[in-house]
């Protein structure tokens, strides 16, 4: 499946700010949360802890593309109640943007 986000737009980073505030309660904030961190090939790793949240119990559609981590590739899934991304030095945007659209059709 081809990537269909191709640059980190405020909208998804205003997005992601407004979900994790969204989440905090005086509690979840203190246990869980969102890590980002860089890679050594370079890349980027993001972690969405979901325990709590209405995201928690939904299904994601694992996306992998590039096998070779020296050049493009990215690898979002979900472990657990985890969504967790990588990527090349150029994914940190469209990582977000993958987990900001999972939740925007997510909505009911």
């Amino acid at each position: 499946m081809p990537l269909i986000y191709n640059e980190l737009s405020s909208d998804s980073i205003v997005s992601l700010q407004e979900w994790y505030k969204s989440q905090c309660n005086s509690d979840w904030e203190h246990h869980y949360g969102i890590s980002i961190e860089s890679l050594d090939n370079p890349g980027w790793l993001i972690k969405i802890d979901l325990t709590g949240t209405n995201m928690e119990e939904k299904t994601f559609s694992p996306l992998k593309e590039g096998e070779n981590r020296k050049e493009k590739w990215i690898d979002v899934q979900k472990v657990g109640n985890v969504f967790q991304g990588a990527g090349d030095a150029d994914k940190l945007g469209i990582i977000i943007g993958i987990f900001m659209n999972w939740v925007s059709t997510q909505r009911v």
